[in-house]
Protein backbone atom coordinates (compact mmCIF):
# COMPACT_ATOMS: atom_id res chain seq x y z
CA UNK A 1 0.00 0.00 0.00
CA UNK A 2 1.35 3.10 -1.56
CA UNK A 3 1.72 6.12 1.37
CA UNK A 4 2.51 9.69 0.08
CA UNK A 5 4.18 12.18 2.37
CA UNK A 6 3.83 16.35 1.80
CA UNK A 7 6.98 17.22 3.65
CA UNK A 8 10.07 16.38 5.01
CA UNK A 9 10.37 12.47 6.05
CA UNK A 10 13.15 12.72 8.82
CA UNK A 11 14.68 9.61 9.95
CA UNK A 12 17.10 8.97 13.26
CA UNK A 13 17.91 5.77 13.49
CA UNK A 14 18.70 3.02 10.94
CA UNK A 15 16.32 2.44 7.91
CA UNK A 16 16.07 -0.40 5.94
CA UNK A 17 14.18 -0.61 2.86
CA UNK A 18 13.24 -3.85 1.52
CA UNK A 19 12.12 -2.40 -2.44
CA UNK A 20 13.19 -0.08 -4.97
CA UNK A 21 13.79 4.08 -3.72
CA UNK A 22 12.75 5.66 -6.44
CA UNK A 23 13.50 9.47 -6.53
CA UNK A 24 11.31 11.90 -9.13
CA UNK A 25 13.25 13.13 -11.83
CA UNK A 26 14.96 16.66 -11.45
CA UNK A 27 14.69 16.05 -7.75
CA UNK A 28 18.02 15.98 -5.67
CA UNK A 29 19.11 13.33 -3.12
CA UNK A 30 21.41 14.19 -0.60
CA UNK A 31 23.17 11.56 1.65
CA UNK A 32 24.89 13.03 4.51
CA UNK A 33 27.15 9.89 5.23
CA UNK A 34 28.92 6.92 3.89
CA UNK A 35 26.90 5.13 1.18
CA UNK A 36 27.77 1.52 0.69
CA UNK A 37 26.47 0.39 -2.34
CA UNK A 38 26.95 -3.49 -2.37
CA UNK A 39 25.98 -5.09 -5.44
CA UNK A 40 26.39 -3.50 -9.32
CA UNK A 41 24.92 0.06 -9.92
CA UNK A 42 24.04 1.78 -12.97
CA UNK A 43 24.31 5.85 -12.87
CA UNK A 44 21.74 6.80 -16.01
CA UNK A 45 19.38 4.18 -18.10
CA UNK A 46 20.85 5.24 -21.52
CA UNK A 47 23.96 4.86 -23.44
CA UNK A 48 23.92 8.73 -23.98
CA UNK A 49 27.72 9.81 -23.84
CA UNK A 50 26.41 13.47 -24.04
CA UNK A 51 25.13 13.44 -20.78
CA UNK A 52 26.87 13.88 -17.60
CA UNK A 53 25.28 12.13 -14.72
CA UNK A 54 28.34 11.53 -12.07
CA UNK A 55 30.10 14.75 -10.92
CA UNK A 56 32.34 14.71 -7.89
CA UNK A 57 33.63 17.13 -5.53
CA UNK A 58 36.38 16.23 -3.98
CA UNK A 59 38.87 13.46 -3.94
CA UNK A 60 38.36 10.29 -5.04
CA UNK A 61 39.84 6.98 -4.43
CA UNK A 62 39.60 3.68 -6.47
CA UNK A 63 40.24 0.19 -4.64
CA UNK A 64 40.13 -1.96 -7.49
CA UNK A 65 40.54 -1.79 -11.25
CA UNK A 66 38.88 0.53 -13.14
CA UNK A 67 37.45 -0.09 -16.39
CA UNK A 68 36.80 3.41 -18.82
CA UNK A 69 34.59 2.73 -21.87
CA UNK A 70 34.29 6.01 -24.15
CA UNK A 71 37.56 7.68 -23.54
CA UNK A 72 39.11 9.67 -20.71
CA UNK A 73 39.10 13.36 -20.15
CA UNK A 74 41.12 14.89 -17.87
CA UNK A 75 41.00 18.93 -17.49
CA UNK A 76 42.55 21.49 -14.85
CA UNK A 77 45.31 22.52 -13.59
CA UNK A 78 46.32 19.28 -11.96
CA UNK A 79 48.66 16.98 -13.15
CA UNK A 80 48.49 13.44 -13.56
CA UNK A 81 49.85 10.70 -11.60
CA UNK A 82 50.58 7.18 -11.99
CA UNK A 83 52.61 5.45 -9.25
CA UNK A 84 53.07 2.31 -10.54
CA UNK A 85 53.62 0.83 -14.25
CA UNK A 86 51.43 2.55 -17.05
CA UNK A 87 50.83 0.23 -20.50
CA UNK A 88 48.97 2.02 -23.26
CA UNK A 89 47.54 -0.22 -25.87
CA UNK A 90 47.18 1.87 -28.82
CA UNK A 91 49.46 5.09 -29.74
CA UNK A 92 50.42 7.89 -27.51
CA UNK A 93 50.42 10.97 -28.78
CA UNK A 94 52.12 13.72 -26.13
CA UNK A 95 51.86 17.90 -27.03
CA UNK A 96 54.46 19.88 -25.11
CA UNK A 97 57.26 19.19 -24.12
CA UNK A 98 57.97 16.08 -22.21
CA UNK A 99 60.57 14.51 -20.07
CA UNK A 100 61.27 10.64 -19.74
CA UNK A 101 63.56 9.96 -16.95
CA UNK A 102 64.78 11.87 -13.79
CA UNK A 103 68.31 10.48 -13.80
CA UNK A 104 70.89 9.94 -16.23
CA UNK A 105 71.04 5.92 -14.86
CA UNK A 106 67.21 5.56 -15.75
CA UNK A 107 67.05 3.94 -19.46
CA UNK A 108 64.49 4.33 -22.42
CA UNK A 109 64.11 1.12 -24.15
CA UNK A 110 62.94 1.76 -27.73
CA UNK A 111 61.83 -1.37 -29.45
CA UNK A 112 60.59 0.14 -32.33
CA UNK A 113 61.35 1.86 -35.66
CA UNK A 114 61.93 5.90 -34.47
CA UNK A 115 61.18 8.94 -36.49
CA UNK A 116 62.87 11.95 -35.79
CA UNK A 117 61.08 14.98 -37.41
CA UNK A 118 62.73 17.93 -35.94
CA UNK A 119 66.32 19.07 -35.18
CA UNK A 120 66.95 16.76 -32.25
CA UNK A 121 69.93 17.49 -29.39
CA UNK A 122 72.22 15.75 -27.33
CA UNK A 123 73.27 17.08 -23.97
CA UNK A 124 75.53 13.93 -23.29
CA UNK A 125 77.46 11.04 -24.78
CA UNK A 126 75.42 9.24 -27.61
CA UNK A 127 76.48 5.56 -27.90
CA UNK A 128 75.06 2.92 -31.15
CA UNK A 129 75.90 -0.60 -30.50
CA UNK A 130 75.13 -3.49 -31.81
CA UNK A 131 75.94 -4.63 -35.32
CA UNK A 132 73.53 -3.03 -37.35
CA UNK A 133 74.39 -0.08 -39.79
CA UNK A 134 73.97 3.34 -39.39
CA UNK A 135 72.99 5.73 -42.27
CA UNK A 136 72.72 9.50 -41.91
CA UNK A 137 70.69 11.27 -44.84
CA UNK A 138 72.40 14.46 -44.48
CA UNK A 139 76.07 15.78 -43.79
CA UNK A 140 77.91 14.63 -40.59
CA UNK A 141 79.37 17.78 -38.29
CA UNK A 142 81.38 17.12 -35.74
CA UNK A 143 82.85 19.78 -33.15
CA UNK A 144 85.19 18.64 -30.93
CA UNK A 145 87.74 15.64 -31.15
CA UNK A 146 86.59 12.43 -32.65
CA UNK A 147 87.71 8.99 -32.60
CA UNK A 148 87.35 6.02 -35.41
CA UNK A 149 87.73 2.76 -33.68
CA UNK A 150 86.70 1.06 -37.19
CA UNK A 151 87.27 1.00 -41.13
CA UNK A 152 86.23 4.10 -42.64
CA UNK A 153 85.25 3.36 -46.17
CA UNK A 154 84.71 6.25 -48.94
CA UNK A 155 82.56 5.65 -51.93
CA UNK A 156 84.31 5.55 -55.32
CA UNK A 157 84.73 9.16 -56.79
CA UNK A 158 84.86 10.65 -53.60
CA UNK A 159 87.42 12.94 -51.99
CA UNK A 160 88.41 12.91 -48.30
CA UNK A 161 89.97 15.63 -46.79
CA UNK A 162 92.72 13.91 -43.82
CA UNK A 163 94.70 17.01 -42.40
CA UNK A 164 94.24 19.33 -44.83
CA UNK A 165 95.23 16.90 -47.58
CA UNK A 166 92.65 16.01 -49.86
CA UNK A 167 92.64 12.05 -50.63
CA UNK A 168 90.89 10.97 -54.26
CA UNK A 169 89.97 7.41 -54.29
CA UNK A 170 89.63 5.72 -57.73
Amino acid sequence: QASTLQSTLTVTGATQLNGTLTVADGKATTLGGTALIKKATTIGVTKDCTQTLLVVKGKTHLQCATTIDGGLSLSGTNDLGIGGDATIGGNLTVNGNTALGDNCSDTLTITATTTINCPTTVENTLTVSGNHATSLGGALTVTGNSALNGTLTVADGKATVLGGTTVSKG
